[in-house]
């Protein structure tokens, strides 16, 4: 394809290496999120860590559209008193 194009350049394989390190990046940051969600989902089960599960809920709000509403609404219960109070038991 290059071949054929008057005076352009190919794109220089820095320009890919840069993707591919984004790629990795963000793959891994999808990872982690998901086992802290896992994480969160037991701990909520068990009713400890209320902190652990705050700061994933404020790391959900990072995936949009679905992950800033579930990030959203677990902030506002996990911040009501009655949930605090469940939880200090």
């Amino acid at each position: 394809m290059w071949k054929n194009q008057k005076g352009a350049m190919p794109p220089p394989k820095e320009f890919f290496a840069i993707f591919k390190w984004l790629y990795i990046a963000f793959g891994m940051w999808f990872v982690v999120s998901a086992i802290a969600n896992v994480l969160s989902g037991v701990f909520l089960g068990r009713r400890k860590y209320r902190t652990f599960s705050l700061v994933v809920a404020v790391m959900n709000c990072i995936h949009i559209p679905l992950g800033t509403v579930l990030g959203v609404f677990t902030i506002i219960v996990l911040l009501r008193p009655s949930v605090r109070e469940v939880y200090d038991a």
